[in-house]
């Protein structure tokens, strides 16, 4: 499933709608990825966290190896060092993954003006769509 929310500055109300109100069962949900501010032109590595679970420890695993190899400097954190979506799912007991570019890549842009799509690195985010994409075909066997 493929979900976008809204609402994460005021408290993740999107996400934590979708968590209430799941349209399938609990046990059913294999993990949570968050994806925020990924690919923002700047210099600055990747942050990966992981919780909730051993889907999400393996996913963040094979997320952060692929990424490596594809020549992107990560920095695995706690969860709560990201502020973000996955934060609801973890709290809610379910295995979440979240995956951000660092204040220092993202702050010339975050809620400004200049956060449109020119602030996108299109050869950082194919490159990091790939990667996850090969992660997630790697742990869904």
């Amino acid at each position: 499933m493929f979900l976008t929310v809204d609402g994460e500055e005021v408290g993740g109300i999107g996400s934590r709608h979708f968590i209430e109100n799941l349209p399938f069962p609990g046990k059913n949900l294999f993990v949570a990825l968050n994806l925020d501010c990924l690919a923002v032109r700047g210099e600055g590595p990747v942050a990966l966290c992981s919780g909730g679970g051993q889907q999400a420890a393996g996913l963040a695993s094979a997320v952060r190896q692929l990424l490596t190899e594809a020549g992107f400097e990560i920095i695995v954190t706690r969860p709560e060092d990201l502020s973000s979506d996955h934060m609801g799912f973890i709290a809610a007991g379910y295995p979440a993954v979240g995956m951000l570019s660092t204040i220092d890549s993202m702050g010339a842009y975050l809620h400004k003006r200049s956060d449109g799509p020119d602030a996108v690195d299109l050869k950082e985010l194919s490159a990091t769509t790939i990667a996850l994409v090969k992660a997630i075909q790697a742990i869904a066997k």
